[in-house]
This record gives structure tokens, sequence and C-alpha cells, in this order.
């Protein structure tokens, strides 16, 4: 009988811990853009950079994404930053900076057409130029000189392409779908997500059908013994959040673009690409602050 419920508590634990792993990055709309889970951006400044965001991201058909986070869910910042932007729906071509607090780090994750726009070597050079105001607290201004790089980086062709073989933008998308995002994208991304956890439901909901049947044999009933023993267990699940709400505002002067290069050299590299937790193909790099 003991080994009995040992097994099902396994059971149990190894489907609860299965269930963990969709719930690592939380859910979000892909159209709000703009992510403070750290509550480190003052409302009014969030709602401005949010707007900024919107308009890039139809001038240049490309998602553009910010995630600001002081619990990385016990991944590194590639994992999160790649899993934020798989799972939360976003397009084939784009972008997402996160600053991870927990770990004090930036990280540029890209997709699609923005890996080639933001190669490695790009990548370094913003995440350099990052590091200052995200050390000083400054996260309006990092956010700021982020957008103002996007901006910058995306009025250039990507590397080895001229103004002339640079890609036209695409043709006006239905409203009800993401910039660069395929229709058949959006329900692979979905079944993604509720695929394995139906099943794991499923394949759980029968072991235990399975043991309570194997228990119900074993147990005497009530014409062979004097005594009934019921088992009544309750689980008892709560949850509780503490929003903390900022309201100072930093501004930090954007620097103007001289030409000049930390590393040096006029060749913008190429991505060294890898495969994200979801199977899709990511660029991307940062540094510590």
């Amino acid at each position: 009988m003991k080994k009995v419920v040992s097994i099902c508590l396994s059971l149990l634990l190894i489907f609860s811990m299965s269930l963990s792993v969709f719930a690592s990055v939380p859910e979000a709309d892909p159209y709000t853009l703009l992510y403070d889970y750290a509550w480190l951006i003052p409302d009014e400044a969030e709602a401005e950079l949010r707007d900024k965001m919107r308009y890039m991201v139809e001038t240049h058909d490309m998602d553009i994404a910010v995630v600001v986070t002081d619990d990385n869910a016990g991944l590194s910042s590639a994992d999160y930053a790649d899993d934020f932007y798989d799972f939360n729906g976003f397009g084939d071509d784009g972008l997402l900076m996160l600053i991870n607090m927990e770990d004090r780090e930036v990280w540029i994750s890209t997709c699609g057409r923005g890996a080639d726009y933001f190669t490695d070597f790009i990548i370094d050079e913003m995440t350099y130029e990052l590091v200052d105001p995200l050390g000083e607290g400054d996260f309006v201004g990092a956010v700021q000189l982020f957008l103002y790089q996007v901006e910058e980086i995306l009025q250039q062709p990507p590397e080895g392409q001229t103004s002339s073989t640079a890609p036209e933008p695409s043709p006006v998308r239905p409203t009800d779908q993401r910039p660069g995002q395929s229709s058949e994208y959006q329900e692979r991304s979905i079944i993604s997500l509720i695929l394995p956890a139906a099943l794991g439901s499923a394949v759980f909901g029968g072991i235990v059908v399975a043991i309570m049947a194997f228990l119900h044999n074993k147990l005497p009933n009530k014409s062979q013994t004097t005594f009934h023993y019921v088992s009544d267990g309750r689980v008892h699940l709560r949850v509780n959040r503490d929003i903390f709400l900022h309201s100072s505002v930093r501004k930090t002067a954007i620097p103007q673009n001289d030409g000049g290069s930390r590393s040096g050299g006029s060749s913008r590299g190429h991505s060294t690409m890898h495969r994200s937790s979801s199977g899709r193909s990511h660029g991307g790099g940062g540094r510590k602050f």
C-alpha cells in the first residue's frame, strides 16, 4: 500500500514539473510590446515608450519588444528572451530586449529579418552602450536609447545588401495578424502550448484512474470487515503577489552617431543562430551591467 502511495506522489510531482515548463515565462499580449514586471518604469513614461514602439513596428514591419523582469524563472537570459518571444505570439521577424534584474544582464534576442539586421557585432555595440544607463538605474533612458539604436540600424540595409537589393516591406495584412507572422505559425504556436499540456493531463488522469481501480479491488469491503475507512485530502492553493509602483523619471542624452565604433571596422558581420526550446531559430547576445 505504501509503495502505491509513493508511486502516486512521484507521478504527481513529475506531472507538476512538466506543467511548470510551460509557465516559465509570463503569458502576455503581443500587442503590448513593453512589459515591465519589475515595476521600474513609471506609467506615464511607459505609455510614451509603448506608443513609439507601436509606430516603429508598423513602420518597419517587424516586432520590437522590451521585457523588464526581476524573476528569470531559473532560465538564462537567452532562454528567457527566446521563450518569451516564441510563446507569446510574436511574428517571424523581430527582436526583443530583456533587462534581467535578477542577473543584472541585458540580452537582445533576434528572429528572422531581425537577425539579418542585428548581427552579433551590432548587438555587441548596442549592449555596450546600454550598460551605462542600466548600471545607473536609468531604465527609461535605457529603453529610449535601445529604440534609438533600433531605428538607426533599420534605416540601413542588412549586411550583404544594398538599398537596391533590400526586400520591400510586406503588403498590408489583416488587422488580427502580427507583423511578419503567418497564420500557420499562429496556429502552430497555440498548438505547441496546448497539446503537450492536454496530453500530459490525459496520461496522468489515466494513471490515477488505473491506480484507483487497483486499490478498490484490493481494499476490503463492508461485508468483509466491521470498519470502513475513507481518506479525504484537500489541497488549498493561495497566490500572493506584491506590487510596488515607482514614479521617478530620469533622462539620458542619446549619443549622436559620429561614425565611430567601439570595436572598429566597417563590416557588421553575421548572426550566430541557435534553436530555442520551441525549435525556432534565434540570434542574440548580451552583457552584464
